[in-house]
């Protein structure tokens, strides 16, 4: 069962549960990308307003269910901050705003910006998430528990999480927990894309081939960012037991 077209849960649609067929079955797509329509409505070229799923909702959740962005990487280019010159076109899948937010064995698939965790306490378990750069990003509180983190092939490696915690007493921060990552790029698991990015790896299953190394502070993406580290501030990526695939820890 698939469904093409854009969804978006207010604020004001509280405690709603969706419930699917399987994330092979039941399918919610869409094929807008930040540049979409940019002379016809300027507002679309916001990378959030390229949103397949939105919630703004508190204590909403979702099982068994795929949120795909249509052409994938088709309509993404290269985006990172080496090649900031080059004109992009982000494609977010799902953006999660409300508070309490849940998702079991659901499925994330797009390129570039494929999950806007953004704001809010939110738990998913079982899930699929692939893309190639900054695929995973925002500033929400979140736990990532026995997922599958799939790196798509691209021209330069991407990275995994942008997490975007702002301030020193901000509570956002990533938490991956017995995950997977695996794919057919390569990737950092993180960079930092808030002055104060906070995200801890647990346990997770990597394949050597895939994961350069826990992260990079190159900071050609925004003169902020290179102000914030000669002034001292932290930018923790956390990592404890990171385990290549059948082999040795690669991070303990």
């Amino acid at each position: 069962m698939g469904c093409s077209e854009k969804v978006k849960i207010p604020a004001d649609k509280p405690f709603i549960f969706l419930e699917g067929e399987g994330r092979e079955h039941t399918v919610i797509e869409w094929g807008a990308h930040a540049g979409a329509d940019v002379v016809v409505r300027p507002a679309a070229t916001i990378t959030g307003d390229s949103a397949t799923f939105t919630v703004h909702a508190n204590n909403f959740t979702v099982r068994w269910i795929s949120f795909k962005v249509r052409g994938g990487r088709a309509v993404c280019r290269l985006n990172t901050f080496q090649h900031e010159d080059i004109w992009t076109r982000q494609a977010v899948v799902a953006l999660v705003a409300g508070d309490r937010s849940s998702f079991y064995g659901c499925a994330f698939l797009g390129f570039q910006d494929t999950l806007s965790d953004l704001l809010g306490c939110h738990y998913f378990r079982d899930c699929y998430i692939e893309g190639a750069i900054d695929f995973i990003f925002g500033c929400a509180q979140s736990i990532y528990e026995r997922c599958t983190l799939f790196v798509l092939k691209n021209t330069v490696p991407g990275f995994v999480t942008a997490q975007g915690r702002a301030a020193p007493g901000d509570l956002g921060g990533f938490v991956f927990n017995g995950c997977s990552v695996v794919g057919e790029g390569k990737a950092y698991l993180g960079r930092a894309w808030g002055d104060y990015m906070n995200s801890f790896i647990r346990r997770a299953i990597s394949s050597s081939s895939i994961v350069l190394q826990s992260m990079t502070l190159d900071c050609k993406e925004s003169t902020k960012c290179r102000r914030s580290l000669e002034e001292g501030r932290p930018r923790v990526l956390a990592i404890s037991g990171v385990r290549a695939a059948n082999g040795p820890p690669i991070f303990s």
